[in-house]
C-alpha cells in the first residue's frame, strides 16, 4: 500500500463528524461531565474552563462517530421498529470495501487500457469513419479520430489504476471500534495536557490503581447509555486492550 494512502475506516468517520451542541443525546449532562473531570482533580489546572470545554466537545465528537460506526454492523432501527424475523446485518468496514471494489475497478480499467491498445487496425479503421460521418468534434470544434479519444482516456484511466492498486492490503481485520479509539487517542492528548505526560496503564489487571483506563470506560459508559436509547451501541466496552494498544504507540513516537 502507498504510504501515501488514507485509512477509510476513520477518514469516513471524522470526514464530516457534526456536533450538536444542544441535543442532550450528544451531550455529558452537567453531572456526568463533573464526574469525567474528577479524573484531572489531581491536576494544577483542573479547573481550566477550557478543560471542561474540551472534554465535553471531545464526548461530542465520540457520539458524532460513534453514531456513524455503527450502522455498519448492525440494524440501529430501535427494536420495536424492527420487523419480528429481522436480525443484525453485518455491513463490511469501509476499508473492506473500498479494496474489494477497487479490485474489480482495477480489473476493468486493465481490461480497457488492454482493448484500447490491441485494438485491430480495421476496428481502427471503422471507428474513424464512424466518428468522420457523425462529424464528431470536440471542444475547439476540431474533427476528433479515435486516438484523440484514446489519448483522452489514457492519463484518466492510468490514474484510476494507480489508485486502485494502492489500495492493495488496505482491509484490515478485526472488529470495526475505531471511534472508541479516537475517542481514547483524544483523552490521551487531554490528559497529556493536563497532567503534564502520557497517561500510564496496567491494561486493567488490578495490579495497581489505573485511572486513565477507567476514564475512558467512563467516557465510554456514558456513549452507550445514550447509543442504548436509540437502539444503538457501541461495538465494545472492554477498553483495556484499546488503551494499552493507543499508549503503547504514544510511546513509541519520537521525542521533538
Amino acid at each position: 500500500m502507498h504510504k501515501d494512502s488514507k485509512n477509510p475506516d476513520r477518514d469516513t468517520l471524522v470526514s464530516d463528524a457534526a456536533l450538536w451542541a444542544d441535543d442532550p443525546e450528544q451531550n455529558l449532562t452537567e453531572a456526568e461531565l463533573d464526574h469525567i473531570l474528577e479524573y484531572f482533580g489531581e491536576s494544577e489546572n483542573a479547573g481550566d474552563s477550557r478543560l471542561r470545554s474540551s472534554v465535553k466537545r471531545q464526548f461530542q465528537i465520540f457520539m458524532a462517530m460513534a453514531e456513524k460506526e455503527r450502522p455498519r454492523v448492525q440494524d440501529a432501527r430501535p427494536i420495536d421498529a424492527r420487523p419480528i424475523d429481522a436480525h443484525p446485518k453485518k455491513v463490511s468496514k469501509p476499508s473492506t470495501i473500498v479494496e474489494n471494489k477497487m479490485k474489480r475497478l482495477l480489473k476493468a480499467c486493465e481490461v480497457l487500457d488492454k482493448q484500447l491498445t490491441e485494438l485491430d487496425p480495421v476496428v481502427r479503421t471503422w471507428t474513424n469513419q464512424y466518428l468522420k460521418a457523425i462529424d464528431a468534434r470536440d471542444n475547439e470544434n476540431k474533427r476528433v479520430r479515435l486516438r484523440h479519444i484514446v489519448e483522452q482516456i489514457s492519463g484518466p484511466l492510468d490514474t484510476l489504476i494507480s489508485a486502485a492498486r494502492s489500495a492493495e492490503g488496505l482491509a484490515k481485520k478485526g472488529p470495526d471500534n475505531i471511534a472508541v479509539r479516537m475517542m481514547v487517542e483524544r483523552l490521551a492528548d487531554c490528559w497529556e495536557i493536563y497532567h503534564g505526560k502520557l497517561p500510564t496503564t496496567d491494561k486493567g489487571r488490578d495490579r495497581q490503581d489505573d485511572p486513565f483506563l477507567e476514564l475512558c470506560q467512563k467516557m465510554a459508559g456514558f456513549a452507550h447509555v445514550k447509543l442504548q436509547a436509540k437502539g444503538a451501541k457501541l461495538g465494545t466496552l472492554k477498553l483495556s486492550g484499546i488503551v494499552d494498544d493507543v499508549l503503547k504507540e504514544r510511546r513509541s513516537r519520537p521525542k521533538e
